[in-house]
């Protein structure tokens, strides 16, 4: 939105606990508020995947979690198929 010139970014900062921490303001431009709801712009968005750089870490602690939480699952599905509604 900010390159088709609909929205202004602002860099600011504030302090908590005598940390700075750093955010940014996004205001409409008069553009932006003038737009028509019934035929919105088009607004090209970049996927996610492309614009992230980092891989995810696998969380090795809930690996371990899920073989734990298997018969507890397993009661509960147990539950379900007596109890709800039939699929």
């Amino acid at each position: 939105m900010a390159r088709a010139g609909l929205a202004r970014l602002s860099d600011a900062v504030f302090e908590k606990d005598g940390k700075q921490i750093p955010y940014r303001k996004v205001c409409l431009t008069r553009a932006g508020n003038t737009v028509d709801a019934e035929a919105p712009p088009e607004v090209l968005i970049k996927s996610a995947a492309a614009a992230s750089g980092k891989r995810k870490r696998k969380n090795r602690f809930r690996r371990g979690r899920r073989k734990a939480k298997a018969p507890l699952l397993r009661q509960t599905r147990t539950w379900r198929k007596r109890y709800a509604p039939g699929d």
